[in-house]
């Protein structure tokens, strides 16, 4: 089960980071006005941070929220499949986790912000002109 969990959590973790990096990096235009106004760097920073922490933990929540009905359908429809070491056929279900759940949702939130923020520091580094100038 842990060893299940660990290959779900690495796959989460490298999808969310490529989608905030991508995320980040489309919005260079948007962190070049913020500059060119005069929001701080470190304002900037915290402020897509935030919103990799809030997209991360959202992400989660909907996925436990999916997961967890399609684990009641699947015990309501006595679905049954055979196994390759069993003769018998046996339930399908889907063993649910809350604190496994609670602790990944955690950790793939804080991933997220941490990729936003490192994406964003990256860029806000650059000149407000390149990051104004057309992509």
């Amino acid at each position: 089960e842990a060893f299940m969990l660990l290959i779900i959590a690495l796959v989460c973790v490298l999808s969310m980071i490529n989608t905030m990096a991508r995320n980040v990096a489309q919005r260079a235009h948007e962190i070049g006005t913020l500059r060119a106004i005069g929001y701080r760097s470190s304002f900037v920073v915290r402020m897509f941070a935030w919103e990799g922490f809030i997209l991360g933990l959202t992400g989660t929540i909907l996925g436990i929220v999916g997961i967890t009905i399609i684990s009641i359908l699947l015990e309501r429809g006595d679905i049954l499949y055979s196994p390759a070491i069993f003769s018998q056929k046996v339930p399908l279900r889907i063993a649910l986790t809350p604190v496994a759940y609670a602790w990944l949702g955690l950790f793939l939130a804080v991933c997220a912000a941490t990729t936003a923020a490192l994406v964003t520091q990256v860029k806000i580094k650059k000149n407000i002109t390149e990051l104004l100038q057309a992509p």
